[in-house]
This record gives structure tokens, sequence and C-alpha cells, in this order.
């Protein structure tokens, strides 16, 4: 997802929680402007719990428009903002992150950063959304990816500590 905390609204009436103040060109001898976030922030206690519920929410909104699979992968594999699932088929690959985009993309949410080991699972997606993350290395000409505090070489598909 982009930062998950960004796709989840403050409501109105709590946005000044995270209100900050700005003195116009650093000059704090004036009077400083106030402004608020209207977005849960990475770093703030709340955020986690927060887009958890959301994601959830998003989850529970759905539950008659996609069936039982997609609906328990929402719930149940996602730690943050990370998604792992495997599969025995591309074609379920595929079929799973379409559904799943199209759900979450019902409660506000944008998928990003596939990762597959299947070159036609990242072509059905409808818009390009890959590529290396910040969580990605190259060591030895080879992509080294950080899941779930795990590093896996998508290349041979295996999984170190």
């Amino acid at each position: 997802m982009l930062n998950l905390f960004h796709q989840i609204r403050m409501p109105i009436s709590d946005q000044w929680s995270l209100g900050f103040l700005w003195w116009p060109n650093g000059d704090v001898s004036l009077k400083p402007e106030v402004y608020y976030k209207t977005v849960h922030l990475f770093g703030s206690e709340s955020s986690p719990s927060c887009a958890n519920f959301a994601l959830l929410q998003s989850a529970e909104n759905n539950l008659n428009e996609f069936d039982a699979l997609i609906i328990g992968i929402a719930r149940r594999n996602f730690d943050m903002a990370d998604y792992l699932k495997a599969v025995h088929s591309v074609e379920e690959a595929t079929r799973l992150v379409k559904q799943l985009s199209k759900l979450l993309e019902r409660g506000g949410f944008r998928l990003v950063k596939w990762l597959t080991t299947h070159d036609p699972v990242m072509e059905s997606l409808s818009e390009p959304c890959s590529g290396p993350s910040s969580a990605s290395v190259v060591l030895n000409e080879k992509t080294i990816h950080d899941v779930l505090g795990n590093t896996w070489d998508a290349e041979r598909d295996c999984f170190s500590v």
C-alpha cells in the first residue's frame, strides 16, 4: 500500500490532536499559524490501530460483494501494510490480486509494491505498481526483499532469516 496511514482520514472532530504550529519564514516573533493533519501519520501511537480497524472495516462493509476467501485474506493476511499469501497457481494468484485490490479500493486503500515469482501475475495489474521498495536491496546482482521481517529471494522463491 502507499503509506497506509495517509490513506486513512482523521475525523474533523479529532484533527486538533494532530495540529502543529508554523511560523512563516521561520520568524518566531510572529504569531504562529495553526495547521492540522487530515490523515493519520506515521509515528502517531493511534495510527496502527486505526489503520487495522479501517482495513477490517473495509472487509466487513463488503461481506456480500466478495467471496469468503477474499474477505478472509483481508481479515487475516495483513501485517500492517504488508500482505503475504502463497497460492498454488498463477490463475489463482491473478484472481486474488484483482479481487483484493477491488475490495480494498472500496475502503479507500490502494495496494502497491506487489512482488511475485510469476510475471503474468504482475502483468494482470491494471496499472504498474511494482518495483523496488525501500526494503529491497541488490546483493550479487540479485534483488533481495524484506518481507514481514524476513529476507525473500523472489528469483529462487526462498526465505531466509
